[in-house]
């Protein structure tokens, strides 16, 4: 039976094994194997380890303790370097994350999307836009309907946000001033890289666009209410909703088709 001396020197913080035998070498380089191929053991204390130039090889932990093993067997050309680093914190897997997220155009024009939306409903929710603005425009929106529907031979009259005649009334709440719609639109145009003069231009005519819809949505749900009442809810509520925010990706869609053409007519 072989037996192994250990040496302990006289700094507490190195010690040092020196083996005589082949056999004995070969046990200690399989039980340092099996150590270091440990992931937690590696990850929390093992900081790296070298095989050096006179056939040793030497592991640095933590508490900055040195563990040598002479292995006279082994070339003395063999040298390797093995770094062990710590599992990365929430941070830098946020970082990485995040720099992964970004590199994408769309995720980007995304993001701000999100942001200008989140921004829109702050201001849409506040007391001031829901008491002022609010109820001008819904005014504005029966006024013009009125005056539309009295053209088209209908009589009827507009007294705050109400066309009313003796028939048929309806009001204009939130959800039926456009108003969402319209800022949807606008923040996509608003996010999308494009010239000042080409922002310009998305915004007044499509802004127009939807005015208008929004406006011919109004009429005709008065006319659907006097001549056909019994489809009067499934139109306000589902039909006309779908086909306003189709309408305005749809308009939002020729915006951005109009300057791709104009890119390519530049070239």
């Amino acid at each position: 039976m072989v037996a192994c001396r250990i040496f302990r020197e006289e700094q507490p913080r190195r010690i040092v094994f020196l083996t005589s035998c082949n056999h004995a070498t070969i046990t200690l380089l399989s039980g340092l194997v099996c150590m270091v191929c440990t992931p937690f053991w590696l990850s929390l204390w093992c900081k790296s380890l070298k095989i050096i130039s006179d056939g040793s090889i030497q592991l640095s932990f933590l508490f900055r303790k040195y563990y040598i093993i002479n292995l006279p067997s082994l070339s003395q050309n063999i040298k390797l370097t093995m770094p062990i680093t710590k599992p990365p914190t929430l941070f830098h897997r946020l970082k990485t994350i995040w720099l992964r997220f970004s590199q994408s155009l769309v995720n980007r024009l995304l993001l701000r999307f999100i942001v200008f939306m989140g921004l829109f409903y702050i201001l849409w929710a506040s007391p001031i836009f829901q008491t002022t603005i609010v109820p001008f425009i819904a005014k504005l929106y029966a006024q013009t309907g009125s005056f539309v529907l009295n053209i088209l031979g209908y009589s009827v009259s507009s007294h705050q946000d109400l066309i009313t005649s003796q028939q048929f009334s309806i009001g204009i709440q939130n959800g039926c001033d456009g108003i969402e719609g319209m800022a949807i639109y606008l923040c996509a145009v608003v996010i999308y890289p494009a010239s000042l003069s080409q922002k310009a231009k998305g915004l007044l005519w499509g802004s127009v666009f939807l005015i208008l819809l929004n406006l011919i949505r109004i009429v005709s749900l008065y006319i659907i209410g006097i001549h056909l009442p019994s489809i009067f809810d499934i139109m306000h509520e589902s039909i006309w909703q779908i086909l306003f925010i189709v309408l305005t990706l749809a308009a939002l869609f020729v915006w951005v088709d109009s300057l791709n053409e104009t890119t390519l007519s530049k070239r």
